[in-house]
């Protein structure tokens, strides 16, 4: 049978997180994650889609690391500045820093870098929730 859930705040996020808090990870490009926009051998960069996905999961992977079974992530605003391109098999680290905690509200400010170079890659601001998994 199709399971759904209903997602309604019922935690208060300010007694998990503070503001300046950080998570970080480390990924190295795959050429699953990449497309070649030149179609010249070697020209595979990351895409956008995906540098807005791990930006993501960076943060809600550590949010839900810090909740009950019961409850869930939800992102629901992300706004990406991508500046410069991460090729096939890069390092990139992302840092998600909590920038404001709200009980119903978590905002992110998230820094992309290349991780042997320290190079910005893109600057991410992420808003979320967490909110209880209840069967309609």
């Amino acid at each position: 049978s199709f399971l759904r859930f209903r997602l309604k705040p019922t935690i208060d996020l300010t007694k998990i997180f503070k503001p300046g808090e950080s998570n970080s990870m480390r990924l190295k490009i795959p050429k699953k994650l990449t497309y070649n926009p030149t179609k010249i051998p070697g020209d595979n960069v990351l895409s956008a889609s995906n540098l807005v996905r791990y930006s993501e999961i960076c943060s809600s992977v550590w949010l839900e690391s810090k909740l009950d079974s019961h409850h869930g992530s939800v992102g629901y605003y992300v706004d990406l500045d991508y500046k410069n391109p991460l090729y096939l098999d890069d390092n990139m680290t992302i840092n998600s820093t909590v920038s404001e905690v709200k009980p119903g509200k978590i905002k992110y400010n998230i820094k992309i870098t290349k991780s042997d170079t320290n190079e910005l890659i893109g600057t991410c601001e992420q808003i979320g929730r967490a909110s209880c998994r209840e069967r309609v």
